[in-house]
């Protein structure tokens, strides 16, 4: 894969650098439609910028945090010898020293935006443990909170409307639908595990 172009990364630097601890009540509402897509409402621009930056985490995260190691000049470190040149270009730019001074020329309201944008990127990866599990750079990061009913993000199955949209495959998908709620199903969702660690806790009330 082409490592990606430093120059474009340096907004990403700044956007990560600054984090601004949002107020708790920031609450902008997701709804996904067929295709993926997120579409975001929020009663301030700062909400919607953080679901759109908790959006982005829960596409696209392993590229984001491939961007992040690679703005900061330490994706071979993380990655393989392929981004050696990347990284050095990066510091002969010296854009992660220049970062802050990009943020520093944002306008208020500007800032606000990216500030808005992290944090709901920060949130989601604090909130997801399959990104958790998955991420090998840990250094010296330790779960504060877990298990609270707070923290609960339901996932669900559901059929496409036939009736909309007549091209798709019914049977099948109510087959998965059906595996999934059964007692196989469940149990192996409740088996799957990262580094020996359990990933989900299926709760259908008719498949335990």
């Amino acid at each position: 894969m082409r490592p990606p172009n430093p120059s474009k990364l340096l907004l990403l630097i700044v956007c990560i650098t600054f984090f601004l601890d949002l107020q708790a009540q920031q609450k902008p509402e997701i709804l996904w439609d067929n295709y993926g897509v997120p579409h975001i409402y929020g009663k301030t621009i700062e909400d919607t910028y953080f679901g759109f930056g908790w959006a982005q985490m829960h596409n696209h995260a392993d590229l984001i945090l491939q961007l992040y190691g690679t703005a900061r000049g330490r994706a071979a470190e993380y990655w393989g010898e392929q981004f050696v040149e990347s990284d050095r270009l990066t510091h002969l730019l010296r854009l992660p020293e220049e970062a802050p001074n990009l943020y520093a020329r944002q306008t208020p309201e500007s800032k606000k935006i990216l500030d808005a944008f992290v944090a709901g990127m920060n949130a989601y990866a604090l909130t997801d443990r399959g990104t958790w599990l998955s991420f090998k750079n840990r250094a010296d990061l330790v779960i504060l909170v877990e298990g609270d009913e707070k923290l609960f993000n339901q996932y669900g199955v559901m059929l496409v409307n036939p009736a909309k949209h007549p091209n798709v495959k019914k049977e099948m998908g109510q087959k998965f639908i059906d595996w999934v709620i059964s007692p196989a199903g469940q149990q192996a969702i409740a088996a799957y595990k990262i580094e020996g660690e359990q990933l989900f806790f299926p709760n259908y009330p008719g498949g335990r």
